[in-house]
């Protein structure tokens, strides 16, 4: 697969982080209204799905009260660092995975994800027990200056409103899995596809197999 762009996040000169705290507030404080915490899933697009937003991704989503959804995902790495997006902050230097696309919107924002035993602060969505989401630009400088081995950082968001993901669950275009951290934090994403498409289509011929559709 080859790795996704950080759009407009990401420019030839300097990017001042006065800047950047006040787009993520701008963009996180509706995600983190209605949220159903800790019961987040993994979206696997089917081979049939031709968007190229989402064609072959894996997206970890968390539904929210109203039915709509926010997710990131998981799947694409970009050939950006931390440290090439914040030269002059130090602590971003030592941030050892790449920049991910997260998804289409909210695309000047980076968000952070972290498995930890106890929420790291405000501004924290629990998307399953120990795994949370950095929605706060505050809540992501202390994972960069804390967690810098272990937290994974995102460049936008996936988003759905009421209704639209389970629309599209519906029309075929997704395979429904369990969340797995340690399938969210492996260290090549690149064939998490893959692996997870066979997984879902032995599921789902297992099931056609034993449980028929009745006519």
């Amino acid at each position: 697969m080859s790795c996704a762009p950080v759009h407009c996040l990401i420019s030839a000169g300097t990017l001042w982080r006065a800047t950047l705290a006040s787009l993520i507030l701008l963009v996180c404080s509706p995600l983190l209204a209605q949220q159903n915490e800790g019961d987040a899933l993994l979206l696997v697009a089917k081979p049939a799905l031709r968007d190229p937003n989402f064609a072959r991704t894996v997206v970890l989503v968390n539904r929210r009260a109203d039915d709509s959804a926010l997710g990131i995902i998981i799947n694409r790495p970009t050939r950006r660092t931390m440290a090439s997006l914040f030269p002059e902050h130090a602590p971003s230097k030592k941030v050892v995975d790449p920049l991910y696309f997260g998804g289409p919107s909210g695309r000047s924002a980076v968000f952070g994800l972290i498995r930890l035993k106890q929420s790291p602060g405000e501004g924290a969505l629990t998307l399953l027990p120990n795994l949370f989401l950095a929605l706060h630009v505050d809540l992501g400088d202390k994972l960069i200056e804390q967690y810098p081995a272990d937290a994974r950082f995102y460049v936008g968001y996936a988003g759905w409103g009421p209704g639209q993901l389970r629309d599209e669950i519906e029309r075929g275009g997704w395979y429904v899995l369990e969340a797995d951290p340690d399938l969210i934090f492996r260290k090549d994403p690149q064939t998490l596809w893959e692996e997870l498409i066979r997984q879902a289509q032995r599921t789902t011929a297992m099931l056609d197999c034993c449980y028929p559709t009745q006519q």
